[in-house]
């Protein structure tokens, strides 16, 4: 937390907030629960390989 701050952490637990709401979408409205699953997809995994695994 003290090296890399307040606001990478806030960014990261947007990712796990997002993916909360993208099931809840998928729940409540199945036919636009797509459109959500890729939003969420695309935001991990693009963290993952950001800041996670460092390889971008």
């Amino acid at each position: 937390y003290v090296d890399s701050g307040p606001v990478t952490h806030s960014i990261n637990g947007g990712k796990y907030g997002s993916g909360i709401i993208q099931y809840l979408f998928y729940f409540l409205w199945r036919s636009q629960g797509t459109v959500f699953a890729t939003n969420y997809s695309i935001y991990a995994g693009a963290w993952d390989l950001l800041m996670d695994w460092s390889l971008l």
